[in-house]
């Protein structure tokens, strides 16, 4: 029989999150001033490499989108992914209102 490449539920988690803590130890927030919103998407190929790196929106906000796209330049490798989860499109969107920020999935 076939194995599917399956993946579960806690280890979907577990590597998003590390990537996203991964990402944002390289977004340099104190260069980011006023607010704005910014939405990125990329994909990891089955060695880690981020892929398909691209504004989905820009917040319109020149420190924001910066600093969006020198986090994401700044990771271009990240670690070899989960059976299952290699090749997935993620979309992740920065919120930054003066100082106060959240950076989430959106997928």
């Amino acid at each position: 029989t076939k194995q599917e490449n399956t993946i579960s539920v806690e280890e979907y988690l577990r590597y998003k999150n590390s990537l996203r803590n991964r990402l944002f130890a390289n977004f340099p927030i104190l260069t980011v001033q006023g607010q704005g919103s910014a939405k990125i998407a990329f994909s990891v190929a089955a060695d880690g490499k981020l892929t398909n790196r691209r504004f989905v929106t820009q917040s319109g906000n020149k420190s924001l989108d910066d600093a969006m796209y020198n986090m994401l330049m700044r990771v271009p490798v990240f670690s070899t992914p989960p059976s299952g989860f290699e090749g997935r499109e993620i979309v992740m969107q920065m919120d930054f209102n003066n100082g106060h920020y959240s950076f989430a999935f959106v997928n």
